[in-house]
């Protein structure tokens, strides 16, 4: 093992971190399936490319190397299939299996090491190339993350690829794995970023239907919170229609809805907002003085949060 061995081995199992982290935190079916394609990837690392197995002269060693390999693409490609809300395409079983074919058969038939291997890099540059297509030009996230791990993925698909003819050069091979390392790191900085900004833009567009479906309610809905000032957060534009008063004057007067409820319901009311926290008196049935000082029943529903 070189000097800079250890160092992209630690680097490399240090991104299995975030994956984990946000598995834990998420349980994001894909990202826990990308988490055990990168431990695959590790696997490979500490036992074939820096660890005790001779497989370069072994046909066994050999071929679990490619196995491996292989494995490690359709898991990747299985993941990003979840996460890109599609079925997995079985193509890629019947396309793993034509490489895997290919590749004992090169192993059976002695051929050099460089075209043994080719067949498993060649499956995992074109896993690299279509994932990172998938990312730069199908993904609907806005934001640089998909053009970070899309394109540095591209790359290390065809450093992959190139690794083929650098096996048997003893001092571009370790530059060729830093130059991976690297490109590993990215990727992983480039699909967290991706996740952030994918989870951000789904909230975003359920706080969008949930407001459309408020403003288009029948029903009054508000948000009024007491602490750390007492003020209304959010109330629908039903409030014209059922109490007189716009959603601007709610706003702009914080005691607007103490005012209009009938005196003789004031003390229900005022219990109710001393026991904030408490739902136990639900439905509430109170009556309002309308702007127009009608009076109106009301049955109210609420949810309390300390």
């Amino acid at each position: 093992m070189d000097a800079a061995s250890p160092t992209i081995l630690v680097g490399t199992l240090i991104m299995l971190l975030p994956y984990l982290y946000f598995y834990i935190l998420y349980r994001e079916k894909f990202m826990g399936i990308w988490l055990l394609s990168w431990l695959i990837f590790g696997g490979r690392m500490i036992l074939f490319d820096y660890g005790p197995f001779i497989w370069k002269n072994s046909d066994l060693g050999l071929t679990c190397f490619q196995l491996i390999i292989i494995v490690n693409g359709l898991t990747f490609v299985w993941g990003t299939h979840i996460f890109i809300n599609k079925l997995f395409n079985r193509n890629w079983i019947w396309a793993a299996a034509a490489v895997f074919t290919l590749s004992i058969t090169g192993t059976l038939l002695q051929l050099p090491l460089s075209f043994k291997i080719l067949p498993p890099l060649g499956f995992a540059c074109f896993v690299c190339l279509w994932i990172g297509r998938i990312f730069t030009h199908h993904l609907r996230t806005k934001g640089i993350g998909k053009h970070i791990a899309g394109y540095a993925l591209i790359f290390w698909g065809l450093l992959t690829l190139f690794m083929t003819y650098s096996v048997n050069i003893s001092w571009l091979s370790p530059w060729c794995y830093f130059a991976g390392t690297i490109l590993r790191m990215i990727i992983v900085m480039g699909i967290l970023l991706i996740y952030l900004e994918k989870t951000r833009s789904d909230l975003a567009s359920k706080e969008n239907q949930y407001r459309l479906l408020a403003e288009n309610a029948v029903d009054l809905i508000y948000r009024y919170t007491l602490s750390p000032i007492a003020r209304f957060e959010y109330i629908s534009p039903a409030a014209l229609t059922l109490t007189g008063y716009t959603p601007t004057e709610y706003y702009s007067d914080a005691d607007l809805l103490a005012r209009i409820i009938y005196p003789n319901d004031q003390p229900l009311f005022d219990k109710i907002i001393a026991n904030a926290t408490s739902a136990s008196d639900l439905p509430l049935t109170l009556r309002l003085v309308r702007k127009d000082q009608k009076i109106i029943w009301t049955e109210q529903n609420r949810s309390s949060h300390i």
